[in-house]
């Protein structure tokens, strides 16, 4: 459990919930913004890069 600040001031908490499915790993990213009176919509999340998750090679 971590968060990502934002350029608008408010923190996004970020849950990374590694599982087994059969004989593949997976990984669960959850966002949520940090008050419940917020909405996180496209425009905050293209600041998250998703690639940088994704490791540059993936060996079989």
């Amino acid at each position: 459990m971590g968060n990502l600040p934002t350029t608008e001031g408010f923190k996004i908490n970020a849950n990374l919930q590694p599982f087994l499915l059969n004989d593949t790993y997976a990984v669960d990213l959850t966002l949520v913004a940090e008050l419940p009176n917020i909405s996180i919509d496209i425009a905050q999340l293209q600041h998250l890069k998703p690639s940088s998750l994704l490791p540059s090679n993936i060996d079989d």
